[in-house]
């Protein structure tokens, strides 16, 4: 009898044993897609099989969206992952330029006027460097022509961005066209002169009149007034002469 006892109690130990084995969590690291996000936990696919990931304490879920590339580690059991550890996986995609050289060739190697711009400007390097080297959405600019973006567009202040501007610079043809598309100079084609002040924002070189506006020629143009007056005198002696 007691062994019959001893025997049943070492099989329920070995089922216990055995089951807190099958079930134990298990050491993860992996990387994923996010399939969903929900109010405490996401899903992730790792190569066809989804797991559902609770975030270690303090992670902010709202950073995560359906599409990222998420690293994880931490502790897994029946596909359900206690996480230490989820970072945000970022892809960089490559950019074809349209324009060839070292720094296109090489958009790690920081062009200094390009960086100069960049940096007057708060804006990413990149973003500058596909301006001047030429994407398919905005072809490649010279390095005036991106300035005089970033002023236009700081002069508009609607929300026209300075990709919007060479964009609209390349179908217009000119700089003068595209302020004065914007009513910067002159009138904006689709309006009537309403008399009203035109803003002095934007000066092309092409619209300066060097000081002679519709007011004729400037103070110094033409001879002085006493010419005439020596011409006077030339003639009075020319006279006397002849008499």
């Amino acid at each position: 009898m007691i062994r019959k006892l001893l025997t049943a109690s070492l099989v329920v130990l070995l089922t216990v044993v055995v089951a807190g084995t099958a079930f134990a969590a298990d050491p993860f690291t992996a990387t994923g897609t996010v399939t969903s996000v929900g109010a405490t936990s996401f899903e992730m696919d790792v190569e066809g099989t989804l797991y559902t990931v609770f975030p270690p304490e303090g992670f902010d879920l709202t950073t995560l969206m359906v599409g990222d590339m998420v690293d994880v580690e931490g502790e897994v059991e029946l596909d359900v992952v206690t996480a230490t550890s989820v970072v945000i996986v970022v892809v960089e995609e490559e950019v074809e330029y349209l324009k060839s050289g070292f720094y296109c060739e090489n958009p790690d190697a920081a062009h200094p006027v390009v960086q100069k711009i960049a940096d007057s400007q708060e804006v990413e390097y990149s973003e500058v460097l596909a301006f001047f080297c030429g994407t398919e959405e905005v072809g490649h600019n010279g390095l005036g022509g991106i300035k005089l973006a970033y002023k236009t567009s700081e002069a508009l202040d609607d929300g026209t961005t300075a990709a919007d501007i060479l964009q609209m610079k390349e179908e217009l043809g000119g700089w003068g066209k595209v302020w004065q598309y914007f009513g910067l100079i002159g009138n904006k084609p689709d309006q009537s002169d309403d008399g009203g002040e035109e803003p002095e924002v934007v000066e092309s070189a092409d619209s300066k009149n060097h000081g002679r506006g519709n007011h004729g020629k400037p103070d110094h143009a033409g001879p002085p007034d006493h010419a005439n007056n020596d011409k006077d005198k030339d003639k009075n002696k020319d006279k006397k002469k002849d008499n």
